[in-house]
This record gives structure tokens, C-alpha cells and sequence, in this order.
């Protein structure tokens, strides 16, 4: 029975230390997105354009988060003797990150989960008017990043974050590199 008392003891005392690190966060970021779509035969295409990120957190300790976000992968423009065509990639993400720290200042985040990723196709052609179509399909993403503290509760951020836009069969790699801030509460 002392034993069980001990063991209950111990692990009551890790959960309290663990809760007293657990801490809410926010960050902002933004940068430069890019996808890796095939424009083959066409005579302009640009596969990166402005990105932004914006994530809400809470830390659970020992390193632990679990993350909600929400990520625009920027766009990828196309055209071609009368034609042009825009492709769009924008995700809802859910999932857990780890942190390492490096340095007292410095630490290291890796990130998994899901992504509702929301992938639009836009075309027009001169003359003949336009057209879009977007379909929505869960997939995974991942990111790395660096954390920098500037001071007790706000960090500078850098990352970057990739998942998988999917369209009637096609598939390419989104990835968005940023930077911004995080505030801890």
C-alpha cells in the first residue's frame, strides 16, 4: 500500500509540475509560399507569391504543444496566348509540435498533423470568359522551425511548412517559409 501511495504521490506531483508549465501562445508570420506545379509548355509561371501563417497553441510541457493553425501557401500564376490560370492553396491545420531548446534564448520546433487543405483552380480565357473550381481534402503537413526569445513572453519566429494540394487527381507540394512573432500569455 506505501508503494501505491508513493507511486500515486509521484505521479500527481508530475502532473501538477506539468500543468504549471502548460502555457498559451499566438504567433503571426508571413513570407514567401511556393508550388510545385508542372508548367511545362506554358510561356509564364510563377510558383511563389506572399504566405502567411497564424497559429494558436498551448504548451503542455516537458517540450509538448498541440497546435491549431491556419496557413495560405500563396498562389501559382500562369498564362499563355490568351490564357491564364491561378492556383490557390489554403489550409486549416490541427496537431502537435515539440520543442527543443538549444540555448536558454534559442530552440528548434517540429510539427505534424492534418491539414484541411483547400485548393482552388481559377482560369480564364480572353474572349470566352472564366471558370473556377476548388475541392477540399485532408492531408498531412509538416514544419521546422527556430524560436528566438526576446524577452519573457515574446519569441521571433522562422519556419516552414509543407503539405500536399490535391485537384482531380493532381497532386503537388505547397511549402510556406515565414517569419513573425509568437506571444506567450
Amino acid at each position: 500500500m506505501k508503494k501505491f501511495l508513493i507511486a500515486a504521490s509521484m505521479a500527481a506531483a508530475a502532473l501538477v509540475s506539468t500543468s504549471a508549465m502548460a502555457q498559451a501562445y499566438v504567433s503571426a508570420d508571413v513570407g514567401v509560399g511556393h508550388g510545385s506545379v508542372d508548367c511545362t509548355g506554358v510561356s509564364s509561371c510563377d510558383k511563389n507569391s506572399t504566405s502567411f501563417k497564424v497559429t494558436g497553441g498551448y504548451k503542455f510541457g516537458y517540450g509538448f504543444a498541440a497546435e491549431l493553425g491556419y496557413i495560405d501557401f500563396g498562389k501559382v500564376t500562369a498564362s499563355d496566348d490568351g490564357l491564364s490560370a491561378k492556383i490557390t492553396a489554403k489550409a486549416w491545420t490541427l496537431g502537435v509540435a515539440y520543442e527543443v531548446p538549444f540555448t536558454p534564448e534559442l530552440s528548434g520546433v517540429a510539427r505534424l498533423g492534418a491539414a484541411s487543405v483547400d485548393t482552388k483552380i481559377s482560369a480564364s480565357i480572353v474572349g470566352e470568359g472564366s471558370a473556377s473550381e476548388s475541392k477540399t481534402k485532408t492531408e498531412a503537413y509538416y514544419g521546422l522551425g527556430l524560436n528566438y526569445t526576446v524577452v519573457k513572453n515574446v519569441k521571433v519566429e522562422a519556419g516552414i511548412d509543407w503539405s500536399h494540394a490535391d485537384f482531380e487527381g493532381n497532386t503537388a507540394v505547397v511549402r510556406s517559409i515565414t517569419a513573425g512573432v509568437r506571444y506567450e500569455f
